[in-house]
């Protein structure tokens, strides 16, 4: 019932926040991870100004799993600011199975192991 959605989502924040060099995926801005379809008012729309709006409330809606999401998030923040990965040299894969499905990788002093199955 969108735990996978989840699970994969909070891995593709982890890839992100652990190889990218300053930057995190975060949902301000972005559709990705968003309910509802987010488009800028134009001709293909009828100019419609309420696909534009993007919702900030999902954390604090009961029965959605949106403030486990943030609060991941703000767990993955917090540990990369603390273990300081970012400032490390890009990440250097180690292995990367396709058919297994598992994706290594050594960031600074830390390893990142994946498993998309």
């Amino acid at each position: 019932k969108g735990y996978g959605g989840f699970a994969l989502l909070k891995m593709a924040k982890l890839l992100v926040t652990s190889l990218g060099c300053s930057a995190t995926l975060g949902f301000m801005g972005s559709e990705f991870g968003h309910l509802r379809a987010i488009d800028a008012p134009r001709r293909g729309n009828s100019y419609a100004k309420e696909l534009a709006c993007v919702s900030y409330d999902f954390a604090d809606a009961k029965g959605l799993r949106f403030k486990q999401l943030g609060l991941f998030q703000a767990w993955l923040n917090h540990l990369a600011s603390e273990l300081g990965w970012l400032a490390a040299a890009g990440g250097a894969p180690l292995r990367v199975d396709e058919e297994a499905q598992v994706l290594a990788y050594a960031r600074g002093r830390y390893l990142f192991v994946l498993n998309f199955h």
